[in-house]
Parts: C-alpha cells; sequence; structure tokens
C-alpha cells in the first residue's frame, strides 16, 4: 500500500515533464545536470580564487615588508652608529666648544673632521651632506653637496631637541629635491652634558629608496611608499604622493591608524585616478608605515587570465558533454520512435507486422515483447475468426433445437385463455403476470428502463406472490408523477419488494401492507420500499451476504453493489428496521446518463 502511494505521487510528479519530447527532456537535462553546475563552480570558484588571491597578494606584501623594515632598520643604524661616532670626536667636540679659533686652526680642525666623515660615512653613497650647527643654529661645518637652506635648518632644530638619541626626519625640498635629514643632538663628552650643537646628516632619498624599496615591485605591478607617523611622504616613486610633502588625503593616515588598531593591515585606496590593494607594516624604530601598494588592474589581469581559463574549460566540458547528451539521446530516441512508429502502423493496419531491436536494454526488451503481442494478436484474430465461423455454424444448428420465446408466450396466452374459460381468473392473471416479467428479462435486454416499468415489473411480482401468500399482504403505490419517466437500473427494486414478503409477510399472521413511495432528489430518484410487517435487526446476514438468493437470484447485498457501481458514491443504501414494526429501506439515486453507465 505504501509502495503504492509513492508510485502515485511520483506519477503526479513526472506527468507534467511528460507532456514533451523525449530529446528536449534530454536537453534540459543536460542544461541542469552539466551546463548549470559548470557555470554555478565556475563562478564559485572565481569568487574565492579573487579571495584567495587578495589574502596571498597581502600575506606576501607583509613579508616583504618585514624583510624591506629589516633592511632599512640595518641601514639606519648604521647611520646612527656613524653619527655617534662623529659627535663624540675630540675635533667635533672641539670645533663646537671653541667658537673663537682663528681661521687657520678652524680650517685644519675642519679638515680632520672631513678626513674622520670620508673613513666613516662615504662608504655609503646614501649620505649627500653632513652639517654641524652650534646652539644658535648657525653653521660651523659643512661636507657634502645638496646643503639645506638656511630656513630648512631653523626648522629642523627644534626637532632635535626632542629626539633621542636620533631624529629621522624629511626635509623640504632642496634645489626641487625632497632629501631624508637624521638629526642629532651633540652634548658635552665630559658627563655635564651641555648642549653644544647639532648634527644634520642629509641622506639622498632616491638612492635609499633604490636601495629598500624600488626593488620590491615591478612599476607596472605595484610599489611601496613610506609615511611618517605625521603624514609626511618620506618615500614615493608616484608624483600623486610627492617626497617630502602631505598625504594628498588627510583621512588617509586616520584609516591606517585605525587598521593599525585593529590589527588589520589591509585596505582599499585610491591614489592619482589608481586603485590599489594597500598593506602596512609599521616601522616602530624609524616611526614610519612603509605601504605595499598593489594595482587593481594586475589583479585584474590576474582574474582576466582565470576567467579565460575557466571559459575554456568550460566550453570544452559543455562541448564533451553535449556530444555525449547527443549520443545517448540518440541511443534512447531512435528506438523509442521506431517503436512509436511501428505501434501507430499497426493501429492503422498499415506497415509491417513485426519489429526487430537488437538492443539488450529496457527498450530492447520492450520492443520485442511488442512485436510478439503484435504476433500474439494476429494469432488471436485468426483464431477468432475461426472461431466465429464455428459458432455462426453452432448458432445455426441450435436454433433449430431452440424454443422459439413467441412460441412460448403464445403457449402461456393459450392456458391463460383457457383459464379464463374455466372460469380461473387467478391462474389467468397469473400468467399474464409471468409472460410480463419474463418479456422484460429474456426480450428487453437494457439495463435500465423507466421507473414505470420497474413498478410494473413489481405489479406483476407481487400478484404471482400473491398465490402463495393469499390475502397477506397489500401493495400501495405512492409515487411522484414526475417520477414516472426517470430512468431506474431494471429490476433494481424487485430484491426489496421479495425480501419484504419473504421476511416481513411469512408468520405474521396478519394482513402486511407494502408501500412502495417515489420522489424526486437532487435530479433524480428517492425510493423507498416499506413495510409494516415482522421487521428484523438489521444485523442480520440477509443484509450483508450476498449468497441470500431468492426469485431474481438478486440478494440485498447484490442490490447494494450494483447501486453503487452504478450510480457512484453519491447514491446510497439504508435500512431501517425494528422486530414487530417493520422494515423500510430507501434509494437514493443520482441522475445517470445510460451511456456513462459502466457495464452491470
Amino acid at each position: 500500500m505504501e509502495r503504492s502511494r509513492r508510485g502515485a505521487w511520483l506519477d503526479r510528479v513526472i506527468l507534467p515533464l511528460r507532456k514533451g519530447r523525449i530529446l528536449w527532456r534530454l536537453i534540459i537535462l543536460y542544461a541542469v545536470v552539466c551546463a548549470a553546475p559548470i557555470l554555478i563552480f565556475g563562478g564559485l570558484y572565481r569568487a574565492r580564487y579573487t579571495a584567495e588571491l587578495r589574502q596571498k597578494l597581502g600575506s606576501d606584501a607583509l613579508r616583504l615588508l618585514s624583510m624591506l623594515t629589516d633592511r632599512q632598520n640595518d641601514l639606519l643604524e648604521n647611520m646612527e652608529r656613524i653619527t655617534m661616532k662623529l659627535s663624540t670626536t675630540d675635533e667635533v667636540q672641539r670645533m663646537l666648544t671653541e667658537p673663537s679659533l682663528d681661521p687657520y686652526a678652524k680650517n685644519q680642525l675642519a679638515l680632520q673632521i672631513t678626513r674622520q666623515i670620508e673613513q666613516n660615512l662615504l662608504i655609503s653613497p646614501l649620505a649627500k651632506n653632513v652639517t654641524l650647527l652650534d646652539t644658535g643654529g648657525r653653521v660651523v661645518y659643512s661636507m657634502g653637496y645638496d646643503r639645506l637652506q638656511d630656513a630648512a635648518l631653523r626648522e629642523l632644530v627644534p626637532r632635535a631637541e626632542d629626539a633621542y638619541p636620533l631624529e629621522l626626519v624629511t626635509s623640504l625640498p632642496s634645489g626641487g629635491q625632497a632629501n631624508m635629514v637624521m638629526v642629532r643632538a651633540i652634548n658635552q663628552a665630559d658627563f655635564t652634558g651641555q648642549r653644544l650643537g647639532y648634527l644634520l646628516l642629509v641622506v639622498d632619498e632616491e638612492r635609499f629608496a633604490q636601495e629598500t624599496c624600488r626593488q620590491v615591485y615591478p612599476e607596472e605591478q605595484g610599489q611601496v611608499v613610506l609615511v611618517g607617523a605625521d603624514g609626511t611622504v618620506i618615500s614615493s616613486a608616484d608624483p600623486a604622493l610627492a617626497s617630502g610633502l602631505p598625504l594628498p588625503d588627510p583621512s588617509l593616515l586616520e584609516t591606517i591608524g585605525s587598521l593599525h588598531a585593529a590589527g588589520d593591515p589591509h585596505f582599499s585606496i585610491e591614489v592619482g585616478g589608481q586603485s590599489y590593494y594597500a598593506s602596512f607594516f609599521y616601522n616602530s624604530k624609524a616611526r614610519w608605515y612603509a605601504l605595499a601598494l598593489v594595482r587593481e588592474g594586475y589583479m585584474n589581469a590576474e582574474m582576466d587570465r582565470l576567467n579565460a581559463f575557466i571559459l575554456l574549460v568550460s566550453f570544452l566540458c559543455l562541448g564533451l558533454g553535449l556530444v555525449a547528451m547527443l549520443v545517448i539521446a540518440a541511443s534512447i530516441v531512435r528506438p523509442v520512435n521506431r517503436l512509436v512508429r511501428y505501434c501507430r502502423g499497426v493501429a492503422a493496419r498499415t506497415g509491417e507486422r513485426s519489429i526487430r531491436d537488437g538492443g539488450r536494454d529496457e527498450i530492447g526488451y520492450l520492443t520485442g515483447e511488442v512485436g510478439r503481442m503484435v504476433a500474439r494478436l494476429d494469432e488471436y484474430g485468426e483464431r477468432e475468426v475461426q472461431n466465429s465461423i464455428q459458432m455462426k455454424n453452432l448458432e445455426i444448428q441450435m436454433l433449430q433445437a431452440q424454443i422459439n420465446p413467441h412460441f412460448l408466450f403464445n403457449t402461456l396466452n393459450s392456458i391463460k385463455w383457457t383459464a379464463v374459460l374455466s372460469r380461473v381468473p387467478a391462474v389467468a392473471d397469473s400468467l399474464s403476470a409471468l409472460a410480463g416479467l419474463l418479456k422484460n428479462t429474456i426480450v428487453n435486454k437494457q439495463e435500465f428502463l423507466p421507473l414505470q416499468g420497474e413498478l410494473e415489473n413489481i405489479r406483476n411480482y407481487a400478484l404471482i406472490q400473491s398465490l402463495r401468500y393469499t390475502e397477506q399482504f397489500v401493495m400501495e403505490y405512492r409515487v411522484d408523477d414526475a417520477c414516472l419517466e426517470t430512468p431506474i437500473l431494471k429490476f433494481l427494486l424487485q430484491p426489496i419488494v421479495e425480501n419484504a414478503i419473504l421476511h416481513g409477510v411469512e408468520g405474521v399472521g396478519r394482513l402486511v401492507t407494502i408501500t412502495v413511495e417515489a420522489r424526486p432528489w437532487q435530479g433524480g430518484l428517492e425510493v423507498t420500499v416499506r413495510d409494516d410487517g415482522a421487521g428484523f435487526d438489521t444485523a442480520l446476514p440477509e443484509l450483508q451476504n450476498t449468497s441470500s438468493r431468492r426469485f431474481s437470484g438478486i440478494g440485498m447485498g447484490n442490490v447494494r453493489q450494483r447501486v453503487a457501481l452504478v450510480y457512484g458514491p453519491a447514491a446510497s443504501m439504508t435500512v431501517e428496521s425494528e422486530p414487530g414494526r417493520g422494515t423500510a429501506v430507501t434509494l437514493l439515486l443520482p441522475p445517470k446518463n445510460e451511456e456513462e453507465r459502466p457495464d452491470v
């Protein structure tokens, strides 16, 4: 039962799918099972690859920035050691503590300082200039090129007051070029701590960047920018981020600071109309941010190559899947179409009567069975023709020996008139009733007749039974005239009347009235057969067991089955009975077109 319900549910689901051709269903199946997953998973893979690419670029950028920071700190620590050594030499201390030296002595002292600088500092190509200032900001010594202007010097000196032991700043542009400047305060070497002056080491920003930043990314891929904690660009190859000047967008520094506090070193930025994916690393020693800017166009180029690869693989898979689908579809559709054409030819009695299929699948089996079924039908047809001819011959022979119904009715009529002439009217009436019943049984082959005809059968039956139950029952009829022509199933009421006579009259000892009532009901009939006889318990087997047979050979249970079969679920049969008070059987019969009724 459960399997049947599951099968019915599955049939309801798949039945709408069977309105189209098998080939189109296979194409839709291919699109759903093959094409759609490839496109969906291709898109998901692209999105995941984009996220992984960004994560990889960010991780690589942080690793490169960490290595870059170590390289920068090594250079800065070397410069710090050199400036520390110079600031404590006797020559530098004397140059700052003895400003009243004569020009010759001062020149000799400067030569000694120059030699010390050449021995210690000029080994590095990064240094451009070394300048000594007294506490008043006046230049007492300068060596190298691209000397800073006095205005720049006066701006840098106050910053050295707070530096310990070294301050790295970016000077104002000098000669159109920005410079990195290391500022160190010089104190008395005798442990008094008296401030003597300042040492300024000018570093070539271009060489510093070339040494540390410019080799990280190819120009088409990205760049590294150094930004001070105050928002000043320390080093950059991008004209939109000019070295020595503040950031063009002041909010960028706030963004970097908030991300640094949150531990998220990645963000997107637009500089000079160019979009970048940025990662940063904070150099606590130099107090600046190293920003790795990767061009979005570079990542898009990577994605374009990935998209091209995904499209190529997708089209390749779709093409191969389509070829495979067409081959499989042909293996299904062609034999099915051949079987359909064969069945149509058999139905139209045209074409060949045999079909062959070498396949070992379900279609091959079905084709073989259909071919064998058609062969058996042809065999049965030929056999039926032969049997029909033989039956015709037998019928002719049997008709010669059969009693003609007209002969039977003529005989009954002769006996009836004999009884009339013999003044036995009861026998004559009974023979007339019997002839009427036999006529409706033998001659009239219709299964439906008007209610008037069914009532006539009941009258004939009751008249015949009155010979047995003399003056024990009487029939009454309360029928609406509008119901007389309403069709009703033949011999539907007679078994009910028979049951009333057999079970309601016999043994009562008084006159029993059997009433047949009929009235219209919802376009059909409501018929009640009622008696005031013996009555009985409604649970008796006579109402349930179809083996209860009488004159007609039809029991009450059989009446119930015929009503349900012919009239459908809208019809009903109810039995009400009480011992000693009689029985009432009610039929509710909806309208029924004779052409729609099933064979009974």
